[in-house]
């Protein structure tokens, strides 16, 4: 039993390793923020089967975060909730995005139907886009 433990974890930390070779090799080919957000974005998206990443960033003067760029696959439903995305912003602890950036800590929910909207604004389009889980985490300088 322990030798197959010993195989999973080394296939882990190669999987983690390639992960992290790829996302190597696309920003060193970016030639702008946008395209190595972007690209990130994809990377993580399709390495963890997630069908949706967002990039929020401060907005100028800083006082509120705003879509800065997002990657999602091919869905209609996607497309609606990015859109929607667009024409928000969050100052700090307001939705997710703002508890991230104010707080600079990680933040999971499991089933975002199930949260309040005033903690998660966007809750109710996620829902309707088939978002059902939500995982907010900070890059910090």
């Amino acid at each position: 039993m322990a030798e197959n433990t010993e195989i999973t974890t080394r296939g882990r930390v190669g999987e983690e390793f390639e992960l992290l070779l790829t996302l190597y090799r696309a920003l060193i080919e970016t030639k702008d923020l946008s395209s190595a957000c972007s690209a990130t974005l994809q990377i993580v998206c399709e390495f963890t089967g997630w069908d949706l990443g967002l990039a929020w960033v401060p907005a100028p003067g800083e006082k509120e975060l705003t879509l800065f760029t997002a990657w999602h696959r091919d869905n209609a439903n996607l497309v609606e909730f990015v859109e929607i995305c667009q024409q928000r912003s969050f100052p700090p602890n307001v939705g997710m995005p703002g508890r991230v950036w104010a707080r600079r800590k990680p933040e999971w929910t499991s089933n975002l139907a199930a949260e309040p909207s005033d903690l998660f604004p966007l809750a109710p389009f996620a829902a309707l886009a088939g978002i059902k889980a939500g995982l907010g985490v900070p890059v910090l300088d």
